[in-house]
């Protein structure tokens, strides 16, 4: 995937956004932005396209080796404060950031740290840009349906089992982004078709209770 295109993408809103840069919280779209796969991890990106990687001390070779391309931060010291300094390391006076993925805790922890940094916040926008699918997502979905034709060749179960769960991971992301976007009751359908269809696969189940939650089913969701 080129992620450097989806920074870019997302630089040329921020642009219009009147902002310097995004703090990105949110895992789903901090994997979507580096292609990163741990379980901790920020980027700030800046209006010019430039972007700072931050995660823990657990990761420091697996960011090395899936974001090569953005200078990285081991975060050695409590949140939110290496994520201000990224923000200053990249010059910005006026950033953004996900006003859903921060409690009101953290929101107050960063104001306090911020300073002279200005902290708007905004919306899905990231979400937004991850519902149009790239032409490499496009065409690994397509290969993946393609391998189901020949399931019953021996030799390319492996291939398809792993085409299948990347072309899982894209519903799943696909329809993480729709949630935040606020089409719960329309995502309902589709996620107990694909619970039904997949009972295995916990994401997709705290999906489906999440949509079920925020359409007002919460018995339901119990």
């Amino acid at each position: 995937m080129d992620h450097g295109l989806r920074r870019g993408r997302l630089a040329e809103r921020l642009v219009e956004l009147e902002l310097e840069a995004l703090i990105v919280t949110r895992l789903p779209n901090v994997r979507y932005l580096t292609g990163f796969t741990g379980s901790n991890a920020q980027v700030v990106i800046a209006g010019d396209g430039s972007a700072v990687f931050l995660t823990d001390g657990r990761y420091g070779a697996q960011s090395a080796h899936e974001v090569p391309d953005l200078p990285r931060t081991v975060v050695r010291e409590g949140y939110p404060r290496p994520l201000v300094e990224a923000c200053r390391t990249l010059g910005v006076a006026r950033a953004g950031f996900e006003r859903r993925a921060l409690t009101y805790e953290g929101w107050e922890q960063l104001t306090e740290l911020a300073g002279d940094l200005e902290l708007v916040p905004i919306g899905p926008e990231v979400e937004r840009l991850r519902r149009t699918k790239d032409p490499e997502e496009i065409a690994m979905i397509g290969r993946a349906q393609g391998f189901a034709d020949l399931a019953f060749e021996t030799f390319a179960q492996a291939e398809i089992a792993r085409l299948e769960a990347l072309r899982l991971v894209a519903i799943e992301d696909r329809i993480d982004a729709e949630l935040e976007l606020g089409r719960h009751a329309h995502l309902v359908g589709e996620l107990e078709g694909l619970v039904a269809e997949h009972p295995l696969r916990e994401r997709l189940r705290c999906l489906l209770i999440l949509a079920l939650y925020r359409s007002g089913r919460q018995a339901e969701a119990l």
